[in-house]
């Protein structure tokens, strides 16, 4: 097969392939390692539907990724689709092998695997040992806070030592026997209901009068979570979870969940648990502070739905929950090891309670506790972790050979041990219960005397708070100082200047329970500090900045500056100190680029390091047209991979008539406002079939540049996929979509087999235009594919429609008629939204389109704001030879008359490395030698960097590679 014709296949082959399906929430992973500002993330509330560790999942709508444009991120999922998406995990621990079968995988770990299928991913995994998960459809939000548990509660107190004395091997025996005798408790089985009746009955028979079946249904199945609560004395509204569940599962052997499933250990112990507890509490008229709960959870086999559908139910109402207890697998023991070990999973953020349940365990018992694997799907603690509920789960370290199958039995338990896992749980409900709730919002401000921090807090709505303590640790965080406090302040002495501490805070209450304690870090500095988040709003004819302010005490005020050279301080534009944290620049040129920094100020006149620069313009709307390349860089080998230059011609010839400024996003991927609002028109093209997405995160920039009475012209493939990342077909678009509100699209279609000659115009204002024969296959008939047919949406008028050689019955004519060009011409702003690209049409039609659309619609003016003097189109710079390079290269332009000449090279990063020209010059052809060196003579490294030719007409940027 001829190379050029197969290279056609391949793209064709691609195309076939759908990329998303019709929900727009997108699915990223973000790594919090990766965040340099976790107060900040954590502001930006954005949804949490998984968590791994420091692996969040994010659902975020598409029209607001631009929000994590400052976040590294990556997207896993383009079409969230929570009903198709679960949780892969094991309950025995071991590692998950990846199943082609079970559908498209989005993420993997060792021990989790993050999974999207539209298959009964259940019965796939029917005797894996493997669970399926779903995401939970209630997201919860990131809090960045640490906690520690205080070691004040370590000593053993009576009262819950009594209750501890309480728990009976034989009493959590005879709950384990008769839940084993259902004969099985799997969630189809039609024993399931008489196992939860049997659950409820227990409650009341213990003297339990609120007691409730709550009702979910599964496959069309009722499942029943059990629900006993006992009333809180002090604190009523803060409740403690006790739960287990009450289900069963066959992953092993031959035996039939409907018939057989018995479930002794799994998990027959962690309902005897909570039965146990509940018992206990009852026998001793324990009267706690704050609520239990009493929950037996259904369907956890399933996927951990019954914990899933009570979760959602405390959000709902609101619930305050101060821990939730769980226990899962807990009779299993081996008397093999030196010590009796019981298993504590972790999870991330809530380490202080995973610690606190150890410490009770040795204060009331004589098991050894040890940290699991963090963040476990496979229980019911997840669901309510993932919502930020502190959660402790207890789990056997000896996990049973029996798991998942019929001869899960109680004769092969160990009610010892059983009974004193439960004691642990006891002891950490009952303690819990008592402790004060912790403080979480206290502030830390720096004294800015380079020794010193004030802490300051509001009081705690709980009554009997008698006094407060606040803990100072330096990077060993071993607290080596602790304050006690009556007040809501106090200011921490004696600490070292630059040097990271660990801040706790916790309160106690009149019998000497300490809550948890809530830790942060902060830094005192003689010098302030710098500021950070510096943000440019560019507006017409000024630049606004805006910083977030120091927290320091001494802080008097900020200093501006201002440079045109970037990497240069500049000068200070604010005579007199801003006291805000805001700026308005009204003293700047138009077109002008700036470079800003700021400084803080304190009492002592001592100044901040600068912040980070950033660069800004002024929106002006006077600099003619910005071209913004978004054409994926080919070969030029074929009209489907046009190099740069030839695309930079084909444009340039275009617009030879009108002052023109070329952005490559290759160069910068990001434009933003400052970069648009200096120009009259934008023109957007992509002219290959790849890289078309790079158009979405500007939408907020372009939104704004619109706002402003811009004009924008867009020729790009798969318009709706590059401004709104859609590939379901047909959609439909309405108002609050960009699509419709900006470029008034309200819908569109999309065939793999259509076929595009012809843009047929609407009326005879616009030329016909037609396929370059020179830049499309015979093969094809000279048409292309992968044009979109749209729909113009109320205030849009349609410009041109799908024409082809095919009949409309074809499946090669099936989008004839409709629409590729769709226009919209206001008082506000003018768009052309082009569903083909201009580069494979007829060079003379696409002109007279475009300078049709410029004079008649946009109203640019032609030339340098004066349509007598046009900008010659023989102004050029030329691709440099050699290229790849080692170690000097030539770089050739030609000037169609004289003209102010500045070509420069710059790296990667936008930072100048070597001016080449900066000179007037006469019309002519040039050539100028770059030895790979800098400003400064030294040899720079290898890598990419980028040339630019700079005239009073046109800017134009070209790439080159250095290889040593």
């Amino acid at each position: 097969m001829n190379f050029k014709y197969s290279l056609l296949f391949f793209v064709m082959l691609l195309i076939c392939i759908p990329l998303f399906a019709q929900n727009q929430k997108i699915l990223v992973k973000i790594d919090l390692t990766q965040i340099s500002n976790h107060n900040a993330f954590e502001q930006l509330k954005l949804p949490v539907y998984h968590r791994n560790g420091d692996i969040l999942f994010i659902g975020i709508d598409s029209g607001k990724l631009a929000s994590l444009s400052r976040i590294p991120y990556s997207i896993i999922d383009h079409n969230m689709d929570l009903s198709q998406t679960y949780i892969i995990t094991s309950e025995s621990h071991k590692p998950i092998k990846w199943n082609s079968a079970w559908g498209t995988l989005l993420w993997q770990s060792e021990f989790q695997i993050l999974v999207k299928t539209n298959t009964n991913i259940k019965s796939l995994l029917f005797q894996t040992g493997y669970m399926a998960i779903p995401l939970t459809n209630v997201p919860s939000y990131y809090q960045n806070q640490k906690m520690k548990a205080p070691v004040s509660n370590l000593q053993s107190r009576t009262e819950i030592q009594d209750l501890v004395n309480q728990v009976n091997p034989d009493s959590i025996g005879s709950f384990i026997q008769h839940l084993q005798d259902f004969g099985t408790r799997f969630y189809a089985a039609v024993t399931h209901p008489a196992v939860d009746n049997w659950i409820r009955d227990q409650f009341l028979r213990m003297g339990y009068t609120d007691v409730v079946i709550n009702t979910f249904l599964y496959e069309d199945i009722p499942q029943y979570n059990v629900v006993a609560t006992l009333p809180g004395v002090t604190t009523p509204e803060k409740n403690i979870i006790i739960g287990a569940h009450s289900d069963d599962n066959i992953s092993f052997g031959t035996a039939d969940p409907l018939i057989n499933c018995p479930g002794a250990d799994d998990n027959a112990s962690g309902i005897a648990a909570v039965l146990e507890t509940a018992r206990v509490f009852k026998l001793m008229n324990y009267q706690p502070a704050c609520t239990f709960r009493f929950v037996a959870f259904a369907c956890e086999e399933m996927g951990l739905l019954g914990s899933q559908a009570y979760v959602q139910d405390l959000l709902t109402n609101g619930t305050q929950v101060k821990l939730m207890i769980n226990h899962d697998m807990i009779a299993t023991h081996d008397d093999n090891y030196v010590s009796d070990y019981v298993l504590l999973q972790p999870y991330t953020g809530f380490d202080s309670y995973t610690l606190f349940a150890g410490n009770m365990t040795t204060t009331y018992t004589d098991l050894v506790p040890i940290r699991g694997l963090y963040d476990s799907a496979g229980s019911d603690s997840y669901n309510f972790w993932l919502h930020g509920i502190p959660s402790i789960y207890f789990e056997e370290l000896d996990f049973s050979p029996f798991y998942h199958t019929g001869d899960d039995l109680f004769i092969h338990l160990d009610m010892d041990f059983c009974s004193r896992v439960i004691k642990s749980s006891v002891a950490c409900g009952a303690t819990m219960s008592s402790m004060p709730y912790p403080i979480t919002d206290f502030q830390i401000q720096d004294t800015g005397l380079g020794n010193s921090l004030k802490i300051s807090w509001e009081p705690s709505p709980e009554q009997d708070i008698t006094q407060y303590k606040v803990y100072v640790a330096d990077s060993t965080e071993v607290w080596n100082q602790t304050i006690t406090v009556n007040g809501t302040q106090t200011i921490v002495e004696g600490l070292l200047s630059g040097t990271q501490y660990h801040i706790g805070f916790s309160c106690l209450n009149s019998a000497n329970f300490e809550s948890i304690i809530t830790v942060k870090e902060a830094v005192p500095y003689m010098i302030p500090r710098t500021p950070t988040n510096l943000i440019d709003h560019p507006v017409l004819h000024q630049v606004d900045l805006s910083w977030e302010a120091n927290l320091e005490l001494d802080i008097v005020g900020y200093r501006i500056y201002r440079s045109t050279t970037a990497g240069e301080l500049g000068t200070l534009i604010n005579p007199s100190l801003c006291t805000n944290a805001s700026y308005v620049d009204n003293a700047v040129e138009d077109g002008v680029y700036y470079y800003y920094t700021v400084k803080t100020e304190d009492l002592a006149g001592n100044l901040s390091n600068a912040s980070e620069q950033i660069y800004s313009r002024a929106v002006s709307l006077n600099k003619g047209v910005l071209i913004v390349d978004g054409t994926a860089n080919g070969s030029g080998s074929s009209y489907l991979q046009p190099s740069d230059v030839q695309v930079d011609d084909y444009y340039n010839e275009l617009l030879s008539d009108y002052r023109r400024t070329l952005y490559d996003l290759t160069v910068d991927p990001q434009p933003k406002l400052a970069d648009f609002g200096a120009f009259s028109t934008i023109i957007w093209h992509c002219n290959t079939a790849v890289g078309v997405e790079q158009a979405y995160p500007s939408r907020s920039a372009l939104q704004e540049y619109l706002g402003y009475g811009g004009n924008i012209l867009i020729s790009t493939y798969q318009p709706t996929y590059a401004w709104d990342l859609n590939s379901f077909y047909p959609k439909t678009f309405v108002t609050g979509d960009f699509l419709y509100d900006m470029f008034k699209i309200s819908g569109v279609s999309y065939s793999t087999s259509a076929r595009f000659k012809y843009a047929i115009p609407s009326n005879i204002d616009y030329p016909a235009m037609r396929v370059d024969s020179l830049k499309s296959a015979a093969a094809l008939n000279h048409h292309i594919f992968k044009i979109e047919g749209l729909a113009a949406a109320p205030g849009g008028e349609v410009l041109y429609t799908y024409g082809s050689d095919y009949a409309n019955t074809a499946s090669q004519g099936i989008l004839n008629g409709t629409d590729v060009g769709i226009g919209y011409f206001g008082e506000d702003y003018n768009t052309v939204v082009l569903s083909f690209p201009l580069w494979n049409m007829n060079q003379t039609q696409a002109k007279q389109f475009v300078e049709y659309i410029l004079m008649n619609k946009f109203n640019e003016p032609v030339g340098n704001n004066d349509s007598t003097v046009p900008i010659a189109s023989t102004n050029k710079l030329e691709q440099n030879y050699p290229n790849p390079f080692n170690p000097e290269t030539t770089l050739k332009y030609s000037l169609a008359k004289t003209s102010k000449v500045v070509l420069c090279v710059y790296n990667v990063k936008g930072q100048k490395v070597r001016t080449l020209v900066n000179d007037n010059r006469q019309a002519g052809s040039y050539s100028i030698l770059w030895n790979g060196k800098d400003d400064n003579s030294k040899q720079v490294s290898s890598g990419i960097y980028f040339y630019r030719l700079e005239t009073d007409k046109i800017n134009i940027t070209r790439k080159m590679l250095l290889l040593k």
